[in-house]
């Protein structure tokens, strides 16, 4: 992912290339730190970023509940799988390869860094306490779970119980605590569904977390960059953002896109949800970037990229959500898949490999697009 360590490095080669022959002896600071590319407006073209953005988030985040809600359009297992591993494979190379590699590059070498900034490489301390934040929050979220699922457990237990030992001798009464008996065992099913719906949930919104933090910056970067840069910026991030519309179309080997993890898991929560939360969250996640960029272009005057505050917050940024993402595709995606869950682990041989070969195709598509963004 191009970020702000990479635009600050670009500028800082493009001036070593006209100061080396002006330097006079005396110390100078690197000019690329705080220094703006030409702005040149280009206001048409970055408007229209915001839309062609959204237009691409949109259809992407959107196809797989459309998908799912239209019995006509019927989509293969083998291709559902492809979308959930992959994905998987995704968010772990995305994490990796354009967050917590940029995060130590703009946190540890940065020539912008200043103060205590400057003698301390924080990116590790903050993908850690990224990681223990979310930890903390789905521990202590699933405890509040299972204990009011618990509650209404012991509550339906209980009612059957009593009812059972009403006057077991009146064959009428036997028949409607069995009846009773019957229609609790159902609401007993229906508290496990509802807190692995739950449970999905929270998955989806740590996935959700992790994502937005990047896209900000994202946002923010396109908004202000230079011009060259900005052409750059708005032809892969256009492409980045197809992640369905590829994949369906077979248009799909190099290019991948941020947001398929994501998509997976919703589109996984919408085969039994209603689509209340699954719009939610396609729409957040459709509309951050193109609000980011807003933003930044109603605030240009006061956001430089390269600025020493900018690259820090970048910096900041990307550590969070690497930390996040690393949390949430390790634990929740890879190991509740294929650890926890014995249904993949324990099934069909065929399918499983299938599955592991989805998730290292994520990887290498993530390590192969990290060469050029």
């Amino acid at each position: 992912m191009i970020n702000t360590f990479t635009l600050l490095r670009r500028f800082d080669e493009h001036l070593d290339d006209h100061d080396h022959d002006h330097d006079h002896g005396h110390h100078h600071h690197h000019l690329g730190c705080g220094v703006k590319e030409d702005y040149d407006g280009n206001m048409g073209l970055r408007i229209s970023s915001i839309f062609v953005i959204m237009l691409f988030s949109s259809l992407g985040v959107f196809f797989p509940l459309i998908v799912t809600k239209v019995k006509r359009l019927k989509i293969s297992q083998p291709l559902t799988h492809f979308i959930k591993f992959f994905g998987t494979g995704i968010i772990i190379g995305t994490a990796f390869v354009h967050l917590l590699l940029p995060a130590f590059m703009e946190l540890g070498s940065s020539p912008c860094l200043y103060g205590i900034w400057e003698t301390y490489n924080f990116a590790p301390v903050l993908i850690m306490v990224g990681m223990l934040t979310i930890f903390l929050l789905e521990l202590f979220s699933l405890r509040h779970i299972s204990l009011k699922c618990a509650a209404n457990s012991i509550d339906i237990t209980s009612t059957s119980q009593t009812n059972i030992s009403t006057d077991d001798k009146n064959p009428l009464e036997v028949q409607k605590s069995l009846s009773s008996g019957a229609k609790n065992d159902f609401e007993k099913q229906n508290l496990i569904k509802k807190y692995m719906l739950k449970k999905d949930l929270l998955t989806v919104i740590i996935l959700e977390f992790g994502i937005i933090f990047h896209s900000i910056i994202i946002g923010f970067t396109l908004a202000v960059t230079g011009n060259k840069e900005f052409i750059t910026l708005y032809i892969v991030i256009s492409f980045h953002r197809k992640h369905f519309v590829k994949i369906i179309s077979l248009f799909i080997l190099l290019e991948m896109f941020e947001g398929l993890g994501l998509g997976a898991r919703l589109f996984d929560i919408a085969q039994y949800n209603n689509l209340s939360y699954n719009i939610l969250f396609a729409f957040i996640y459709s509309v951050i970037t193109s609000v980011s960029i807003a933003i930044g272009l109603a605030a240009k005057a006061l956001y430089n990229p390269t600025s020493p505050t900018a690259v820090i917050i970048s910096g900041i940024f990307d550590s969070l959500s690497s930390g996040i993402l690393l949390y949430a595709g390790l634990v929740e995606l890879l190991a509740e898949d294929f650890i926890i869950n014995s249904e993949l682990r324990n099934g069909d041989l065929t399918k499983l490999l299938y599955a592991i070969f989805c998730v290292v195709l994520g990887f290498v598509t993530m390590a192969i697009i990290g060469i050029w963004v």
